[in-house]
């Protein structure tokens, strides 16, 4: 069974900083990688150095213009050796302004590279003017690049409504509604952020990220795979960030709504299930730019488990019943996404251990393939 991460991103430096140093210390990257040179890396790990098959992915990042960061060459590295690591990575770029994601350009070259690796996705910002017309150009772009190098992967679409400051319901005739009409045509999967944190990223309406606002888009295109990043974020220091705001938010349980109700509607555990010990005072009493993203999803984890629990200790439970959260019902609708490189790198072997056996990376491939 070939182990697949549904959500990985190839964070680049800060704008302004010299991406020759390989450092990386984009905000995104969490404490084991901040500020670190692939040199630092090197000497952390005695392993990498002179390995071969290290030198081989930095000399292929290098030849492609694309800075060797440590998280890169490491996914790459823990990718190739196979064993308990995910072997394939879709790797999601985002499109809004000052994204340090890779551009359209180099998801595209780092596909040709790593060829039995890397699964590309596009973004466009249902924002521009064009916006139908760029993702139709770049979907179309992608699909031809999979067809030559017979990979069998969907086309891959990322959108993120807080980032891109849309409304993910708003289909009517503009470039939105024309968009997933085309994601649809195509064959595609759309992986899409839910859930929110405290204020972080909340640029527009706070019910953008809810997962209920994708309901009449899986009910108009039956066709359209579409993955929940996040599963709603069921993150208890924002549920009372909001709540204090006199805004309530059920985010979550709408993800276990729509992964129940529609067949093509998938669940992303990318920052869910972190499995860590949550130390006191984890949530809501750091600021937002030295929060450890890690620690935001220990709830999360406990949520989605108890849920599995109660399905096993009360297997008539009205409520589950008519939701269809049996564990049966999940295991097939949850697949696995890093969130990386904000979650660990260890992370999949250790929630598999807490999840009794339940390794929702063996679900991905089966969601981005072709047949």
């Amino acid at each position: 069974m070939v182990l697949m991460d549904g959500h990985v991103h190839f964070a680049k430096p800060e704008n302004g900083e010299d991406r020759s140093l390989g450092r990386d210390s984009c905000p995104w990257v969490n404490l084991d990688y901040r500020g670190k040179t692939l040199a630092d890396l090197i000497r952390e790990h005695p392993e990498y150095d002179g390995n071969r098959l290290i030198l081989e992915i930095v000399g292929a990042l290098r030849s492609l213009g694309f800075p060797p960061l440590p998280h890169v060459v490491e996914k790459l590295y823990r990718a190739k050796t196979g064993g308990e690591h995910p072997e394939k990575l879709v790797l999601l770029p985002i499109d809004y302004p000052k994204s340090p994601t890779p551009t359209h350009k180099e998801v595209m070259r780092l596909v040709e590279a790593f060829p039995d690796t890397i699964i590309g996705a596009v973004s466009v910002d249902p924002n521009r003017e064009d916006a139908a017309l760029r993702l139709y150009n770049k979907l179309s772009e992608l699909a031809g690049l999979n067809e030559r190098l017979r990979n069998g992967w969907r086309p891959v679409v990322k959108l993120d409504p807080l980032a891109q400051n849309f409304d993910p319901a708003k289909l009517g005739a503009g470039e939105l509604g024309r968009m997933y009409s085309i994601m649809g045509d195509m064959g595609a999967v759309l992986v899409t952020h839910t859930g929110l944190l405290q204020t972080m990223m909340v640029r527009g309406d706070t019910e953008a990220a809810d997962p209920a606002r994708l309901m009449p888009v899986a009910e108009r295109h039956p066709d359209l795979r579409i993955v929940l990043a996040h599963m709603g974020t069921p993150d208890m220091a924002a549920v009372n960030y909001w709540a204090g705001q006199g805004i309530m938010v059920r985010h979550f349980e709408h993800a276990l709504e729509m992964v129940s109700r529609y067949p093509n509607v998938y669940g992303d555990m990318g920052g869910l299930l972190w499995t860590g010990d949550r130390p006191a005072g984890a949530y809501g009493e750091c600021e937002c730019r030295n929060y450890y993203f890690g620690d935001r999803a220990q709830f999360g984890f406990s949520r989605a488990r108890d849920t599995l629990d109660k399905e096993r200790r009360c297997l008539y439970r009205a409520g589950l019943r008519a939701l269809g959260l049996g564990k049966k019902h999940l295991a097939r609708k949850l697949i696995y996404g890093s969130d990386f490189p904000i979650t660990g790198i260890d992370e999949l072997k250790k929630q598999e251990g807490k999840l009794g056996g339940f390794n929702p990376a063996q679900n991905t491939a089966r969601v981005f393939a072709r047949a």
